[in-house]
C-alpha cells in the first residue's frame, strides 16, 4: 500500500479524536505535576534560571516518553489490534502519525504548558516571597540539545511501544537507561584510553598535567588541568573544553541521524509484522 496523505490525515484526526479525553486529562496532570515540582523547588531553594531550565529539559523528556509509550497501545490487546488493523492505513502512515505526535505535536504542547506554569510560579515568587528571578525560554543551546535528545529517546520508546505487549513504559525505560549507560561507558572508556596511551615518561615531568574528565561522543572532550607544586604533587586547576572544528563535526553528527533512521525502519517493520 502506497503512502497517502489523505489516509495520513484521516489517521491523525482519528488518533486525536479517539484519545481526546485521555490527552486532555494528561495535559491537566502534567500541568499539576509541573506546578507542584516548581513550587517545591521554590520552597527548598530559589527557582532561578538554572532550575527552570532543568525542569523544562527533564520534564520534556520524561513526559514525552510516557506519551510515546501510549501511541501504539491498541496493539497490546488482540481485539484492539484486530480493529486497528481493519483501518485502511499502511505501516508508513502509522509510523508517520506516531512520529508527528511524539516529536512535534507533544513538545509543542509541553511548551504551551510549561511556560504559563513558570510564569505563575515566578509571579507568586515576586509578590509573595519578594524574590525576582530570570524567566527561562526554550530558545538556547540547552533547549536545542533537549529537543535532539528527546527525538532520539522517543524514537526508541516508539520501538518499544510496538515491540512489547505489556508494561511498555517500564520495559522501554529500562532499554533507554541501558543504552545510555552503554554509550557513556564505551565513550568515556575509549576517550580515557586514547589519552592515556598518548602519554610518555616525559609527560609527568611537565608543570601541568591534563587528565580526562568527560566527553561528548563525536563532538568534544573536557580535560582537567593539574598544576605542579612539588615533585609528585599537583593542585587541581582549570577545566578545558576541546571541540572538533565545525567542518569536522558534521560528518560525525550524521552518525546519530543514521541510528534514528535505523530505529524508524525497525519500527516500520514491526508495524508491518502486526498487519500480517
Amino acid at each position: 500500500m502506497n503512502f497517502s496523505f489523505n489516509r495520513f490525515g484521516y489517521l491523525l484526526k482519528l488518533q486525536l479524536a479517539v484519545n481526546r479525553k485521555l490527552y486532555l486529562l494528561g495535559i491537566a496532570s502534567i500541568a499539576g505535576i509541573l506546578l507542584g515540582f516548581m513550587f517545591f523547588l521554590s520552597y527548598v531553594s530559589e527557582f532561578g534560571y538554572e532550575s527552570q531550565e532543568f525542569v523544562f529539559a527533564t520534564g520534556l523528556i520524561l513526559s514525552s516518553a510516557v506519551f510515546s509509550s501510549t501511541i501504539f497501545r491498541q496493539f497490546a490487546r488482540t481485539d484492539d489490534r484486530i480493529m486497528a488493523m481493519m483501518l485502511p492505513a499502511s505501516a508508513a502512515e502509522r509510523l508517520a502519525v506516531a512520529l508527528l505526535l511524539a516529536i512535534v505535536f507533544y513538545p509543542f504542547v509541553f511548551i504551551l504548558i510549561c511556560i504559563p506554569c513558570t510564569l505563575l510560579v515566578n509571579y507568586i515568587n515576586l509578590h509573595w516571597n519578594r524574590y525576582e528571578s530570570g524567566f527561562y525560554l526554550p530558545v538556547n543551546a540547552t533547549a536545542l540539545y533537549a529537543f535532539l535528545l528527546n527525538i532520539c529517546i522517543q524514537s526508541l520508546v516508539l520501538l518499544g511501544a510496538i515491540w512489547f505487549r505489556r508494561h511498555v513504559f517500564v520495559k522501554s525505560a529500562v532499554a533507554v537507561c541501558l543504552l545510555v549507560f552503554a554509550v557513556v561507558l564505551v565513550n568515556n572508556g575509549s576517550a580515557r584510553t586514547m589519552i592515556n596511551k598518548s602519554r610518555t615518561a616525559e609527560f609527568y615531568q611537565r608543570d601541568t598535567l591534563y587528565n580526562f574528565d568527560s566527553a561528548v561522543p563525536y563532538y568534544s572532550i573536557n580535560l582537567q588541568a593539574h598544576t605542579k607544586v612539588a615533585d609528585g604533587m599537583y593542585n587541581i586547576g582549570h577545566y578545558y573544553h576541546v571541540a572538533l572544528r565545525p567542518a569536522v563535526q558534521i560528518p560525525f553528527l550524521l552518525i546519530p541521524a543514521l541510528i534514528l533512521v535505523l530505529l524508524w525502519c525497525v519500527t516500520w517493520m514491526k508495524i508491518r509484522e502486526q498487519q500480517l
